[in-house]
Order: C-alpha cells, then structure tokens, then sequence
C-alpha cells in the first residue's frame, strides 16, 4: 500500500516533469 506522501512525491515529480518538457520547446 502507498503512502499518501509518497504519492504527492510522485504527483510532484510528474508535475515537474511536465514543466520541465514545457521548457523544452
């Protein structure tokens, strides 16, 4: 079972992917 701080971790992680693939272009 996750945790719930593990899964805002992960949350997070994807959000500043996504921004980082933003910069990108």
């Amino acid at each position: 079972m996750k945790k719930p701080k593990e899964e805002e971790a992960f949350r997070w992680f994807i959000h500043s992917r996504d921004e980082f693939n933003d910069a990108d272009e």
